[in-house]
């Protein structure tokens, strides 16, 4: 994932196979590199699917592995704040993968991705609000057709309501 952030360069993240972590990268406009920092994947997703910048002039980065994760990272890189958001029930984790975040006119965050809920194949979109602590505020789910793999992104509109943007994939099975 690449995130370009105005004047103040790109903010890059990946996995290390080897290292077994994910990383973010800080280069400016040149690409010279900042900072690289490596975060153990135990206490991670897979990948972050988005990095964004926030008004304070810190970072945060979504991503999931079988629960949507956020987390705030200030401009070293240096974590300052997360939370893992996910659905456990009769011992099995539904599969959700959070997709986009945006920072709302609140200061909080709201999250969208998909969710299998009941391992049935349906995968519905899934909407996380928090606040700026990522204290959870509300979720809504949203029904997907059959067999359908969403890959969302979710915006706030000018009068507070939120818009999602999404493409599906049908399986042809």
């Amino acid at each position: 994932i690449v995130s370009s952030h105005n004047n103040d360069g790109y903010l890059l993240s990946g996995k290390t196979n080897v290292l077994d972590t994910v990383f973010v990268m800080k280069v400016n406009l040149t690409g010279s590199v900042l900072w690289t920092n490596h975060y153990p994947m135990e206490t991670l997703p897979d990948e972050f699917q988005q990095l964004i910048k926030t008004t304070d002039g810190n970072y945060v980065l979504a991503g999931g592995n079988g629960n949507f994760y956020i987390y705030k990272l200030n401009e070293s890189g240096a974590v300052l704040n997360y939370a893992e958001f996910g659905n456990f029930s009769g011992g099995q984790y539904f599969e959700e993968d959070c997709n986009s975040v945006y920072q709302t006119n609140d200061g909080g965050y709201v999250m969208c991705g998909h969710s299998d809920i009941d391992y049935d194949g349906v995968y519905e979109l899934w909407v996380v609000k928090t606040d700026p602590n990522f204290t959870e505020q509300w979720t809504r789910t949203v029904q997907a057709s059959s067999n359908a793999h969403t890959t969302p992104y979710i915006e706030q509109t000018t009068n507070g309501d939120y818009i999602i943007f999404s493409s599906t994939r049908l399986d042809p099975s």
